[in-house]
């Protein structure tokens, strides 16, 4: 099966940051992108949802395995995608000899209980971690700090996506990098507890528009995800 197979309402999950990679690695060779046009490899994303992470090849988007499962996505795991192109070996013969080297690909292991030898079927499997890594969060936490931490993440992911419809809404304006300096120039601003159109001149407000209507028109269709990000604005 191929990345490129999936449809809109399927997604992948990975539960190692080595399927992360090897899954990032076939979108783009893919051909696929990210909703923000940003490649694959620049970031595997893993970061934000570790082992529920979950990418949706159709719309260059990601998320969490729980909101997956909340949207009723059909959800494949990596291991569906990577057993043909990601596990790779070496054969080779020795001279004089009938003896076959395989070496497998770093990070797996021939799966010897699964695998016939004397009938040449030869099958891999991930190499188990016998030590944790040096990054995996510590038994005693503060499960405050951790809401916060993964409530911040899911912010950068909604402006990730508000950010990629902004632009959209100014190339159909006719969108220009200079005309945020310039007198049409309509911004979405926090203004204590409610989100305002205003003329705001500065590079430091991101949700800049080049027609008032099209500001007008995003607040309304996005107004609810607007407010869960207006530390950002």
């Amino acid at each position: 099966m191929k990345v490129t197979d999936l449809k809109e309402n399927e997604c992948i999950h990975c539960e190692t940051e080595e399927q992360a990679n090897a899954i990032c690695k076939l979108m783009h060779e893919s051909g696929l992108k990210r909703l923000s046009g940003i490649s694959y490899l620049i970031n595997n994303l893993y970061n934000v949802y570790k082992s529920e992470t979950c990418f949706f090849p159709t719309d260059g988007q990601y998320s969490y395995l729980d909101y997956a499962k909340e949207k009723n996505y059909k959800i494949y795991k990596a291991e569906q995608f990577l057993t043909q192109e990601t596990m790779e070996t070496k054969v080779t013969l020795a001279n004089q000899s009938q003896e076959i080297n395989i070496i497998p690909q770093d990070g797996f292991e021939i799966d010897v209980e699964n695998s016939d030898l004397k009938n040449g079927k030869v099958l891999f499997k991930e190499v188990e971690k016998k030590y944790p890594d040096r990054f995996i969060m510590p038994k005693v936490m503060n499960m405050e700090e951790l809401f916060f931490s993964e409530k911040y993440a899911r912010k950068l992911d909604i402006l990730d996506t508000l950010l990629c419809l902004r632009d959209e809404y100014n190339r159909i304006d006719g969108f220009e990098e200079c005309f945020r300096f310039g007198e049409e120039n309509f911004c979405i601003t926090p203004y204590e507890k409610n989100l305002e159109i205003t003329r705001y001149y500065s590079l430091n407000r991101i949700m800049h528009f080049r027609k008032e209507e099209s500001a007008k028109l995003f607040l309304k269709n996005f107004k609810e995800k607007l407010e869960q990000i207006k530390e950002f604005l």
